[in-house]
């Protein structure tokens, strides 16, 4: 009877030492990855951080992905996502396993003061009880932007139309990033395999590790280590001194990925390794991706190849000084994505008033012209009586008058 009792209070004991050991050791990492993370917030943001992180535990994190693991392979070797649902509705987490704790840290930081911007992955909380902290995202699908530029599953790929707003939305961000908080910061890992597309052709950024600010008064800063492969093209000398126009540089390889639909190096057939940037000096139908040409779009899409391309080219400039700021390269996008261009509009007015049938012409001009006036002049008329009727009888008379007399 001795040793039966004896058995069952090994058993229990070795059941419950362990268990006793991991909640110590999630202890331990709540306190070092959270003092880590407060450091990051009030060194980043000073006083002025909002958006506070919701901490959710392991035991909650381990539930929330069971049986619902989804890899989702990422474009270095120390990150992994994978799906899940949590509080019935579904979610990204990621895993940063291989990265320094600073990185992973700067990551949450930035990410939760980010999250509210439409073009970012929105940060749920995260989980530092393992040894290496976990982001919790709310889910927008999980094709990222390298797969779909490069790898295309299930024949999703990118339009024309599509990839114009990727690149506004893009540049967005980090002109957001540039200008918002008190300290200007700089993203310098920008990658297509850091941009989620969801099903809407809406791309969200993440993965702000390698995220630097700059010192107050300063215009760069020195970094060791990664400046970002895409930056890795850029041979500027002294490019260990990163700036806004790192990001900038970057920001203009994406573009060119982009249009072309190719990496940032790859080899050719005969083995020769290309450089984007090399590359797309050659003539634009030559370099534009099959499948956007495919597309056909006329002389207006053409334009807009043309206007993408120069911007581009304008990002990636050697000289640092003569590239653009990054909200500027925002505006120049959003002008490309309006489709009209001026000139055009006013060549073809021109080549119209200018054909031999040009009286045809001129008297449906002038016809449209006249109708014009009317409406404005009638829904005008109607803006009055709608504001007389609204008004009490003196005022409504007295309107009445001033805007005859404007007619």
């Amino acid at each position: 009877m001795m040793q039966i009792l004896h058995g069952m209070r090994k058993k229990i004991v070795s059941f419950f030492i362990p268990r006793k050991k991991e909640e110590q050791e999630k202890s331990l990492h709540f306190q070092k990855n959270g003092g880590a993370l407060l450091e990051e917030l009030v060194t980043t943001f000073g006083a002025r951080y909002k958006n506070p992180i919701r901490n959710i535990s392991a035991n909650e994190l381990i539930r929330a992905t069971q049986g619902r693991h989804l890899r989702i392979d990422m474009s270095n070797d120390f990150d992994f996502m994978s799906t899940g649902s949590w509080e019935e509705r579904p979610i990204l987490v990621r895993r940063c396993t291989g990265r320094i704790l600073k990185e992973t840290v700067r990551d949450i930081a930035v990410t939760s003061q980010m999250s509210h911007h439409k073009n970012v992955l929105k940060l749920i909380g995260c989980c530092t009880e393992f040894e290496s902290p976990a982001l919790i995202y709310e889910y927008s699908g999980t094709d990222l932007l390298s797969d779909l530029l490069h790898e295309p599953r299930n024949h999703r790929i990118l339009s024309w139309k599509s990839r114009l707003r990727i690149a506004n939305d893009i540049a967005n961000a980090i002109a957001y990033l540039h200008t918002v908080f008190q300290t200007p910061l700089i993203y310098r890992g920008l990658d297509p395999g850091k941009i989620i597309v969801d099903n809407n052709d809406i791309a969200k950024l993440f993965d702000f590790s390698l995220c630097i600010s700059l010192p107050p008064g300063e215009l760069h800063v020195e970094v060791e280590g990664q400046v970002g492969r895409l930056n890795s093209l850029d041979t500027t000398p002294y490019s260990r001194f990163i700036t806004q126009k790192t990001d900038v540089y970057s920001f203009g390889v994406l573009m060119l990925m982009l249009l072309t639909g190719q990496r940032a190096m790859w080899r050719d057939q005969e083995g020769k390794l290309i450089n984007i940037v090399v590359f797309v000096n050659k003539q634009l139908n030559q370099i534009v991706d099959p499948h956007v040409l495919s597309e056909g779009g006329g002389n207006e899409q053409n334009w807009q190849y043309r206007a993408f391309l120069d911007l581009a080219l304008c990002c990636i400039k050697p000289e640092k000084d003569d590239r653009p700021e990054m909200i500027e390269v925002a505006k120049e996008l959003k002008r490309i994505s309006k489709c009209i261009h001026t000139e055009e509009v006013f060549q073809d007015v021109n080549h119209i008033l200018n054909s031999p049938n040009s009286y045809v012409y001129y008297a449906v001009f002038i016809g449209i012209l006249l109708i014009g006036l009317v409406i404005i002049r009638s829904l005008r008329v109607s803006r009055v009586e709608l504001s007389v009727k609204q008004l009490p009888p003196v005022q409504g008379e007295v309107l009445k008058i001033i805007n005859n007399y404007e007619l």
